[in-house]
């Protein structure tokens, strides 16, 4: 499974697997998620398995749906490397039509950004010798995006704040705008203070996911290192300004100076999801997915509007464990707003409080542990709650 994605509505899958429909028919890599039987549709006609197209783009909100991968076939159109989907139906992609035949190509990502149609991926150079990663289209012709002179993989797009966020294996020795990570303004690029890297097998390092949360990019990957300085393990977060890390994450069962990858980030329900090839977490066994609860670790980050330790330590829950309702009590900041998680990270309850001192009525909730998250001016800071 490579990802699942939302459009117009409708939940829909990617990726290197196959079914058959009730009819017996065999369907590849492309599906869409039928709310009513619950069942996975194929979308308009059969993906044929010897196709090549096996993933959905963009993430980025757009009007169209794209399916993309090597060339291949859809719907009986001639093969490409690039369909264009309505919701209801696959379309051919003109613009494709000027990248010049070849059976190694392969598109990545296609979406819009400022008037132009970007394409990422490895295909033939429409303006001259060779092969391009990057490139964009005016609606008449493909030029190359200024600034990026790199023949290497682009993995995950990001947009936000009308700002271009690119991350993948590219590097400045190799062409690239910045050391797998840049973002772009449409015109010039800023290499995110130096980016990151593998001090000790840099051959192998890359950034494959980013994830907007809180109005911070988290950049998940291989990697060990950002702007130089050390991270706990494949992920860091950008402010604006630097890359901040958390220390002593994630570890695996393997050579102590190499971390384990960082596979995927995602938001839901207002949390932080990581996932990856890790077997512990800040020192507790959890494999492979966790969930970040907020707090104020920080690693290498000069965040002067964290929450300071003093002011976290002055946090209690009282009475805990509890039998009824709860007070917070806050000797320093100001808790601006709470939340209660389950275990499963649900929130059962919240409000919006400005005040040192409140109650948190039990409303019923059934014995267990929880999670009180508490925002308060420069962050957040997290306790565990007892319920008897």
């Amino acid at each position: 499974m490579y990802w699942f994605l939302r459009f117009q509505g409708s939940l829909y899958a990617c990726g290197a697997w196959g079914f058959f429909t009730p009819n017996g028919e065999e369907n590849w890599g492309l599906a869409k998620f039928n709310e009513n039987s619950l069942r996975w549709e194929s979308l308009a006609c059969l993906n044929p398995e010897e196709s090549g197209i096996s993933t959905l783009v963009a993430k980025e909100p757009q009007s169209d749906l794209f399916a993309t991968g090597y060339r291949g076939s859809l719907c009986g159109y001639p093969e490409s490397c690039v369909f264009r989907y309505d919701g209801s139906a696959f379309h051919p992609w003109p613009p494709f039509d000027q990248i010049p035949a070849d059976p190694g190509n392969y598109v990545g990502y296609v979406f819009e950004y400022q008037g132009f149609t970007y394409m990422t991926g490895s295909y033939r150079d429409p303006l001259g010798p060779g092969s391009a990663t990057f490139m964009r289209f005016d609606g008449n012709t493909w030029e190359h995006v200024p600034g990026w002179n790199s023949q290497a993989a682009i993995k995950e797009v990001s947009i936000h704040n009308d700002t271009l966020y690119l991350a993948g294996a590219f590097n400045t020795s190799t062409g690239g705008p910045g050391n797998y990570v840049a973002y772009f303004d449409g015109q010039t690029w800023n290499n995110m203070a130096g980016g990151m890297s593998l001090p000790i097998v840099p051959g192998s390092c890359a950034v494959t996911s980013l994830q907007w949360f809180h109005d911070k990019l988290y950049a998940g990957g291989v990697y060990t290192h950002a702007s130089g300085q050390p991270m706990g393990g494949g992920l860091a977060w950008w402010d604006g300004d630097q890359w901040c890390g958390f220390p002593n994450i994630f570890n695996g069962e393997m050579d102590p100076n190499i971390k384990p990858t960082i596979a995927d980030i995602a938001v839901w329900r207002d949390s932080l999801f990581i996932t990856g090839s890790y077997r512990t977490a800040s020192g507790q066994t959890i494999r492979e997915v966790a969930q970040w609860l907020g707090g104020n670790a920080s690693l290498n980050c000069n965040d002067p509007s964290g929450v300071s330790e003093a002011d976290a330590r002055e946090v209690r829950v009282q009475p805990n464990p509890a039998t009824d309702n709860v007070t917070i009590v806050s000797g320093q900041g100001i808790v601006r707003r709470y939340r209660v998680l389950d275990m499963n990270g649900r929130q059962v309850a919240a409000n919006t409080v400005n005040m040192h001192r409140f109650t948190i009525e039990r409303n019923g909730l059934a014995a267990g542990s929880y999670f009180v998250e508490l925002d308060m001016a420069g962050g957040t800071v997290v306790r565990k709650l007892m319920l008897d």
